[in-house]
């Protein structure tokens, strides 16, 4: 499913299944956005813009086999998603472009990467990505593919990850790419121990839980039945 322009927005995608998609490549989700074009009208009270109004994916279960690995893939200009609630095996987030946000979506064992989400930061200044409310549950605990703490880009918060490593007393969780603690890395490059204590601290992830673990099989169908039905 494509959307090769944000036209006038205010486009709803909601309660599908999306599966055995993407077979030729490996460079879109089930749900691909690009956003290229930029559209001159009169919104519904009659102002003229170029900023359409927001569009929605929610409450849909993409299933990421084959090339599909990127989920709700928003690329290139894609600009004004608020996208919830969908049920996402194999798959990551992807955010590309200005103005959307993630919220309450369920990723298992993400294939691309296999990072949780690629926050690739807002295009519009002032004006950051939102990642918020979500869970996944990783192959390992590289969860993130960017790593700045500059809320004006990205937003993280209220997440919670089933990580095959918990937090040290150091504050440390192996794997996880933010905050290095080793001091020959720079700030936010991938490391073999990042420092969840100081990612935390410096205004990312507040209140998000990070669970030492795997979930039953039982649980995370149960999640699915929560979020579709």
């Amino acid at each position: 499913m494509n959307f090769n322009d944000a036209a006038f927005g205010g486009n709803l995608v909601e309660g599908n299944l999306l599966a055995n998609l993407v077979r030729e490549t490996v460079d879109h989700g089930p749900y691909n956005s690009w956003d290229r074009q930029p559209y001159i009208y009169k919104d519904p009270q009659g102002k003229v813009t170029n900023e359409p109004v927001m569009s929605s994916v929610r409450k849909n279960f993409l299933f990421c086999s084959y090339g599909g690995v990127k989920g709700i893939d928003h690329d290139d200009g894609s600009g004004f998603y608020a996208d919830s609630e969908n049920f996402m095996p194999y798959c990551s987030g992807k955010m590309k472009g200005q103005t959307q946000s993630l919220t309450g979506n369920v990723y298992l064992f993400p294939n691309w990467g296999p990072e949780c989400v690629h926050m690739m930061g807002g295009m519009a200044a002032g004006v950051p990505m939102f990642y918020h409310n979500n869970t996944c549950v990783p192959s390992t605990s590289d969860i993130y593919s960017s790593c700045d703490p500059d809320p004006s880009l990205n937003r993280y918060s209220g997440n919670t990850y089933y990580l095959p490593s918990g937090v040290a007393q150091d504050g440390t969780i192996e794997g996880f790419p933010c905050e290095c603690a080793d001091a020959k890395h720079q700030k936010g490059a991938p490391c073999a121990k990042g420092n969840w204590s100081k990612w935390v601290s410096s205004g990312q992830d507040k209140g998000t839980k990070i669970i030492h673990g795997m979930p039953t099989t039982e649980t995370m169908i149960g999640w699915g039945r929560d979020l579709l039905f």
